[in-house]
């Protein structure tokens, strides 16, 4: 996943995207979907344009009030196998809250209070040239921040941890058995370069 900001790009605009290692399954049996939704005005949400499977809320994407948002999958040692008499919802129901607002701090209060049991990155970006990296747990929030007056105008993420604030700390650990997300982000941030 990758966010760039507007003094990086051609048109000073703000870029979110992200490659997506699914399962051959999915693209075999056409199972990728692309979502735009347009709500009823009286529900004053804006509308959406997302990538999922079939049969889930939201992966990535974006919304006509400018923030996007893209995801990895992460592990760690603080994971839970899920409690059915706890109602948490899957990260995607997380993700679609934060696409549903028109306003970037809101989306991220609902990222924050949000439940969760399982590890994951999220990316998110907001047209006002502002961009963070949120590697989530079940206990914590390790976050990086990029804006227009940062040094680096752009972040990138694949799915093990990787922020500053995560590197920093002992309670924590990653549970990525390795592979290719190693060196996956480091081969995007040279091509940004």
């Amino acid at each position: 996943s990758v966010i760039i900001l507007a003094p990086a790009t051609r048109d000073r605009e703000v870029f979110t995207a992200q490659n997506w290692d699914m399962s051959h399954r999915l693209f075999t049996e056409d199972a990728i979907i692309y979502l735009e939704i347009h709500p009823d005005s009286s529900e004053n949400i804006p509308s959406m344009f997302l990538v999922t499977e079939a049969g889930q809320l939201g992966r990535s994407g974006c919304n006509s009030a400018g923030l996007g948002l893209t995801a990895n999958s992460l592990q760690s040692n603080m994971d839970l196998a899920p409690d059915c008499s706890i109602p948490i919802p899957p990260s995607v129901a997380l993700r679609r809250l934060f696409l549903e607002q028109s306003n970037y701090s809101m989306g991220l209060k609902y990222i924050a209070r949000t439940p969760r049991h399982v590890a994951f990155n999220i990316m998110a970006s907001s047209a006002d040239d502002i961009g963070i990296c949120l590697e989530v747990t079940p206990r914590t929030i390790f976050r990086s921040v990029i804006s227009s007056g940062s040094k680096k105008p752009y972040l990138v993420h694949s799915n093990h941890f990787q922020t500053g604030p995560f590197l920093s700390q002992t309670q924590t650990t990653d549970a990525y058995i390795g592979g290719s997300s190693w060196y996956r982000g480091h081969r995007l941030e040279a091509g940004l370069r």
